[in-house]
């Protein structure tokens, strides 16, 4: 019953609180528990308290496993007969206010994180994780500043800025390139798609709708965001450097550009 969630048992949201179990366990077995008791209970049979993902709730699960089991083996067989690989990308921004992180501080005061209130400016920055057999993994990234407020200001990545990061790519790895990566709009754009076809050496495939799991490059910026919880930089100059340096930091660590593409449960071994 508590995995079918709080909404199947008529909450209108989605959290288990210890008063909402036990009003279930009345219910449905006639046995009433203290919240003390509950805690201990659900901590017997497994169960705590815990900061929940989310998932969207247009994922098609079916289509979803079906790519993995039918494009994806394509795909890889593809990228291995190529050799460069395959390259996923996310485009997150990233604004002066930093994510919040856990901190230790005194009983009953809440610690307290200064950030600046100016939140038009922002880090934009798109990558690509590239595999290629016999070689390490690698980081391609290029980043984007928006400085604010400004008549027919480019606030992100344009197409051409994709084709861009994909030539350096291209460049760098010597060879044709198996690109993998998301719907998002400038992805799918006539514009995008002239500038593909115009790349002889490029062949693009699209992940299934809302499946970030089989992107690394989420672990990326995800990654990073842990590393700038209650930042103090309060200038994009500022933020730009420290990104920089983690996001360099993170290329000459091809052990951890490997456990994120392990992480997204996809074979890249030959068959």
């Amino acid at each position: 019953m508590l995995d079918a969630g709080p909404a199947a048992a008529g909450w209108s949201d989605q959290c288990w609180t210890l008063a909402r179990i036990a009003e279930v366990a009345r219910r449905r077995f006639g046995v009433e528990y203290t919240l003390a008791g509950m805690d201990l209970l659900l901590h017997r049979i497994g169960w705590s308290v815990q900061v929940p993902s989310r998932k969207a709730t247009e994922r098609d699960e079916e289509k979803i496993a079906a790519w993995k089991d039918e494009p994806w083996p394509v795909i890889n067989r593809r990228r291995r007969t190529w050799a460069p690989g395959s390259a996923s990308r996310t485009k997150p921004a990233r604004g002066l206010r930093p994510p919040k992180g856990r901190t230790w501080g005194r009983r009953c005061h809440t610690p307290l994180v200064r950030v600046t209130a100016a939140g038009t400016k922002r880090v934009s920055m798109a990558a690509l994780i590239c595999t290629k057999s016999g070689h390490r993994s690698r980081l391609i990234y290029r980043i984007h500043l928006d400085h604010g407020p400004a008549r027919a200001r480019r606030k992100g990545f344009t197409e051409t800025d994709y084709a861009r990061l994909l030539d350096a790519a291209h460049q760098q790895l010597g060879g044709p390139i198996v690109l993998v990566w998301d719907n998002l709009n400038t992805h799918v754009s006539r514009t995008m798609r002239e500038l593909i076809d115009a790349r002889l050496w490029l062949t693009v495939y699209q992940l299934p709708p809302y499946a970030p799991e089989f992107n690394p490059a989420e672990g990326v910026w995800s990654h990073l965001k842990r590393s700038l919880a209650n930042l103090t930089k309060h200038s994009l100059d500022q933020l730009t450097a420290l990104v920089k340096t983690r996001l360099k930091r993170m290329q000459y660590h091809p052990g951890l550009i490997d456990g994120l593409i392990a992480k997204t449960g996809l074979d890249f071994q030959p068959p």
